[in-house]
């Protein structure tokens, strides 16, 4: 990663501006994005709604997406972060780094919700 790479300008900003970076992030690698999320997310739900379809309970598929977020979010951030730096991976690259971006603090990330609430 080389800092003279940097796709954005580093400063501080509000919490608008933020977001709007964020949505501007994603419009301009958009391609880059959302394949590996798809193909990591649909497995995930697809597994979700089999098993609501087997115990013949609708709320275990939105139950299990939602506690798996985790890792479905952790898929963008990482396409999203190697980009900012000019790295841009394609999807094989990105899925076949499934180790990077999938184990650290995972487990953290899974069970402090069900502290949450």
């Amino acid at each position: 990663m080389q800092p003279a790479n940097l796709a954005i300008s580093l400063r501080r900003r509000s919490p608008w501006e933020s977001m709007d970076l964020g949505l501007t992030m994603l419009q301009r690698w958009w391609r880059q994005v959302y394949l590996p999320h798809l193909l990591v997310a649909a497995p995930i739900t697809g597994a979700a709604l089999a098993a609501a379809w087997w115990f013949e309970r609708p709320w275990v598929a939105l139950l299990t997406v939602w506690w798996l977020k985790p890792v479905l979010d952790r898929v963008v951030l990482h396409v999203l972060s190697r980009a900012v730096f000019g790295e841009l991976k394609g999807t094989r690259a990105v899925l076949a780094a499934w180790r990077e971006w999938l184990f650290p603090g995972l487990l953290p990330s899974l069970l402090i919700r069900l502290v949450w609430f």
